[in-house]
């Protein structure tokens, strides 16, 4: 059974109201078996995983000495992007952490957590996977503004986070989970043996796309609109009469829609 919001972070309605995008939350939440090490060296040594599903994180001031992926003839057609088994493998045992992006995509437990997840939040839900190796100090995939759920599969791993003003340190071990609002930039560093976390990012619509959503359904309302076919005979006066109650209408609308969907 796969875990609720509820089994993540606690009740979810306090959790949302009072933590959410206000402070991180760590808690041992007992996940069960979503993804392990093994999961993955067999999805690497199956030889279909293709990019952009897979990339390494090299420590800091290195980058892969080797291609990571392979052309290969599918239905006698040249396919590019395919994983290569062996240099994705050395990279892994010479100090570079494996990132599986997307993985709901592909894995079953895993999308269905996701799916699990998405009631509750109701806006863009993706997961990632990071494997690194013992003594290893990643900075994981870039949010931007997303929040993250940090689910700690195996291992023990630092965490490190950076923002506000502040620094936190904290130490997840298996079946921890830790909720990082946006604004946080975040390092991983395994400790004592490989560290196994599945991200899962929770994308909230930026002002910039707000506003370009807003404007697409404006201008598909005005074209839908009787006066369209003949706004070129109107006035300025009344064009400007009509664009600015039409706007005042609309965005009263998705005001009062929006406010009934707030947590």
């Amino acid at each position: 059974m796969n875990p609720t919001l509820q089994a993540l972070v606690g009740e979810p309605e306090a959790f949302l109201r009072e933590r959410w995008n206000r402070e991180t939350v760590h808690r041992h939440a007992g996940l069960p078996e979503l993804l392990t090490e093994r999961d993955i060296r067999a999805t690497i040594d199956c030889g279909l995983l293709v990019e952009p599903y897979f990339t390494v994180l090299p420590p800091e001031g290195r980058s892969p000495s080797a291609e990571l992926s392979v052309e290969r003839r599918v239905l006698n057609v040249k396919r590019p992007g395919f994983v290569h088994r062996r240099n994705l493998l050395a990279a892994f045992d010479d100090g570079s952490a494996i990132q599986l992006s997307r993985i709901e995509d592909w894995h079953h437990p895993v999308r269905e957590l996701v799916e699990g997840l998405r009631p509750s939040f109701d806006t863009e839900l993706h997961a990632y996977a990071v494997l690194s190796p013992a003594d290893v100090t990643t900075a994981t995939a870039h949010t931007g503004g997303s929040h993250l759920l940090v689910l700690q599969l195996d291992g023990e791993a630092e965490w490190t986070l950076t923002g506000n003003d502040e620094r936190e340190q904290l130490l997840l071990r298996a079946g921890d989970v830790l909720y990082v609002p946006p604004g946080r930039s975040h390092l991983a560093t395994a400790k004592g043996g490989n560290s196994l976390h599945v991200v899962v990012t929770i994308e909230e619509p930026s002002t910039g796309e707000i506003t370009e959503s807003l404007t697409r359904e404006l201008r598909r309302r005005f074209k839908a609109h009787e006066r369209y076919s003949h706004h070129h005979l109107m006035t300025a006066e009344d064009k400007a009469v009509w664009v600015r109650t039409a706007a005042a209408q609309y965005c009263a609308q998705f005001a009062a829609a929006t406010a009934t969907e707030q947590p």
